[in-house]
């Protein structure tokens, strides 16, 4: 995981979105692991998080997955989230 939920200076700081999923502690974004790819990875959190989350490739760079109403995803991330 690379990012989870984030402050609002946070969210600013990485150039994302004002209404972010991530702000509400809704996302968390994932890259792959060493041996994996994105479509791995991406196939990975939509077994691990059920039908109801929502996962894509985001970018080209990381998978983006939100679970809708959670809103308990912990502050992460170097530039996110402090």
């Amino acid at each position: 995981m690379t990012s989870g939920r984030r402050t609002v200076e946070g969210n600013r700081a990485v150039g994302c979105a004002p209404n972010s999923r991530h702000l509400r502690g809704d996302a968390l974004d994932f890259v792959p692991r060493a041996g994996e790819n994105l479509q791995q990875t991406l196939r990975n959190a939509r077994v691990y998080f059920g039908p109801n989350a929502r996962a894509e490739i985001h970018n080209g760079t990381h998978v983006h997955v939100t679970l809708p109403g959670y809103g308990r995803v912990p502050l992460f991330g170097a530039r996110g989230a402090r």
